[in-house]
């Protein structure tokens, strides 16, 4: 994988290059994106954004959000119902036309308030990420801040700056600015219960993954964008930012725009 190469977007593509780097050790999947135990120069970071983007999931309206579902209504199963419907109401079976429009009608609502639900949800959760990160990057003669537990110095930048290759810190209370692969931890806690809805916090690691997991939820190396630190820490090597994260491609599909 290049690193000068835009990262493949889609939701396949996503858990694909997760498993990928999952199954790598932390010394290979530093090399497979030329990254570094101290991180990639500012410099290349700089390249880097400005062929993959910022770290930005976007956010919709409620009204982006109806008129994505309505879109979504243009389908092979929607259409013959709705033809259906009308047939029989126009050759006079006016009772039967008029329950299934009730029960299309009902279904469709149901499913608008679920959309736009999970609209808000998503929101929130990308409100409570945060504005900053702590990173490490290499450059020459700079002095860096922010000591951290992991033995590495950081400092704080605008969380849309982050990079694919970038070294990061995690700790208590800090909500996961990216998709990562684990690098070092110390006893890491993660809740992803905003993303998978699970209420029970997941113990994760650096070390290489077996292969045996069906999801990127339970790959004990990988956190996902938008996960909070209950306990630990660690240091993180970014592999996904913005709109190609897990989050970022679970908005797109539900909105149907992979």
């Amino acid at each position: 994988m290049q690193t000068k190469e835009v990262m493949p977007r889609g939701l396949n593509a996503t858990i694909s290059t997760l498993a990928e780097f999952a199954r790598l050790s932390p010394t290979d999947a530093l090399a497979r994106l030329e990254s570094s135990p101290e991180g990639i120069y500012q410099k290349e970071a700089e390249e880097r954004l400005r062929i993959h983007g910022r770290n930005e999931v976007a956010h919709e309206t409620g009204w982006d959000r109806i008129r994505h579902y309505f879109e979504h209504l243009r389908n092979d199963l929607m259409l013959p119902v709705i033809a259906t419907a009308v047939f029989l109401i126009l050759i006079g079976k006016t009772g039967a036309g008029w329950i299934i429009s009730l029960v299309l009608l009902v279904s469709v609502l149901l499913s608008l308030v679920h959309s736009y639900r999970s609209g808000k949800e998503l929101k929130k959760l990308c409100s409570k990420i945060g504005l900053t990160a702590k990173v490490h990057r290499r450059s020459h003669g700079e002095v860096l801040s922010a000591e951290t537990d992991t033995g590495l110095a950081f400092r704080k930048i605008p969380l849309r700056l982050l990079v694919p290759g970038d070294l990061i810190a995690l700790e208590v209370s800090d909500r996961v600015p990216a998709d990562v692969r684990l690098i070092k931890s110390e006893n890491l806690v993660l809740s992803q219960s905003l993303l998978s809805g699970s209420l029970l916090p997941v113990k994760k690691s650096a070390d290489a993954d077996t292969g045996d997991a069906e999801n990127p939820f339970d790959v004990q190396n990988i956190c996902l964008m938008g996960s909070a630190v209950v306990s630990g820490s660690a240091v993180g090597l970014v592999i996904l930012t913005g709109t190609r994260t897990w989050l970022g491609v679970t908005r797109a599909w539900r909105r149907g725009e992979e």
